[in-house]
């Protein structure tokens, strides 16, 4: 069952008035007759089959039924070979982030210290069930280095997403097909060690006082732009 099958879900309007459910895989909404129009900024008229926002009650949501973890694997649903490797990440809110963000770009994997917490309820109320869609893989910190030297001798491209003497403006960059994107900790970053083993490494212009961003902010950020490469430009996920 999916919302649009249920006859009790609902939109937000975009401006104020009520809506009928759509069609299924439709996006023209019909609207109860009481008000035709409304008046939106600057006096103009809207109609409100113009725009609107597409999201649902959170308790609707909750009741469908969400899939075992990883269950997308087996499904014919083409990924993109991007792997986000956060071993290193230990906060459970950046790492529940970084699910979220990784599960909406169709990342092929989030690599994160360890499964148990993922189990954290933290951890569920940021993901929002993107871990039950997201393929969630375990390397613990002190294995990030042999990781990263077996996914490149499987032919991935390992970049790391740091400030250093080499590193490159992401948007200059140009990603692989096969990357592996790896993440420093919240603080120290990538260790020298595991710099050695990359391929590139990457960083985000900056304009402000502060040197860094967040890490889950950052990581979205990179995601978004091997996104942007890959998959809208038409460079291929695959």
């Amino acid at each position: 069952e999916t919302l649009w099958d249920r006859e009790d879900c609902t939109m937000y309007p975009a401006v104020s008035g009520s809506w009928l459910p759509a069609a299924r895989g439709g996006v023209e909404l019909e609207r109860e007759p009481a008000q035709e129009q409304e008046v939106g900024v600057q006096g103009q008229q809207l109609d409100a089959s113009q725009n609107f926002q597409r999201k649902f009650e959170l308790d609707e949501i909750k009741a469908l039924a969400v899939p075992a973890q990883g269950a997308l694997e087996t499904a014919e649903r083409q990924r993109t070979q991007l792997v986000v490797a956060a071993s290193l990440v230990d906060k459970i809110p950046n790492l529940a982030g970084l699910c979220r963000t990784c599960e909406i770009m169709n990342a092929a994997e989030l690599v994160i210290p360890s499964k148990q917490l993922s189990k954290d309820p933290i951890f569920s109320s940021i993901a929002v069930t993107a871990d039950k869609w997201l393929p969630i893989g375990e390397v613990a910190p002190d294995q990030l280095l042999e990781y990263v030297r077996t996914m490149r001798a499987r032919g991935w491209t390992a970049v790391g997403l740091e400030q250093t003497a080499e590193s490159v403006s992401l948007e200059q960059y140009h990603w692989p097909a096969q990357t592996l994107l790896v993440l420093g900790a919240e603080k120290e970053g990538i260790a020298p060690t595991v710099i050695a083993e990359l391929d590139a490494c990457v960083e985000i212009p900056q304009y402000g006082h502060i040197r860094s961003l967040n890490v889950h902010v950052s990581a979205s950020i990179a995601i978004w732009e091997y996104t942007r490469q890959r998959v809208v430009l038409g460079s291929g996920g695959r």
